[in-house]
């Protein structure tokens, strides 16, 4: 299968991936307002140059996020969007965001 970035400038993959990386490191470090912050800015450079798999990848930490800040509807939207790319791709990925999807339902019922 060929590389999503074929024909890309190189100077932009690092760009998307410099973005997931800090906004990871934020998360980590409890920053998660600034974390989101990144992660948006990544999806966005991820739509412009076409990388579904990335955006899709970055959908759901964008997601994790939305959670661990308590806007439920935010975490459903964007682990959505990753779970039907997934699906379009074919990626395997899709099963694990269902079953948070699933959990997050089950969580907003019980509630």
């Amino acid at each position: 299968m060929p590389s999503p970035h074929m024909g890309e400038p190189r100077t932009r993959q690092p760009v998307r991936r410099g973005r997931d990386s800090i906004g990871y490191s934020l998360r980590e470090l409890g920053r998660l307002e600034d974390a989101a912050h990144h992660y948006r800015s990544s999806v966005e450079a991820y739509r412009s140059c076409g990388d579904r798999y990335g955006l899709s990848v970055t959908m759901v930490s964008l997601g994790d996020v939305h959670l661990a800040l308590g806007d439920t509807g935010e975490a459903r939207e964007a682990w959505t969007e990753a779970m039907r790319t997934f699906e379009d791709l074919g990626q395997p990925d899709a099963d694990a965001v269902r079953a948070e999807l699933t959990a997050l339902s089950g969580a907003s019922s019980s509630a």
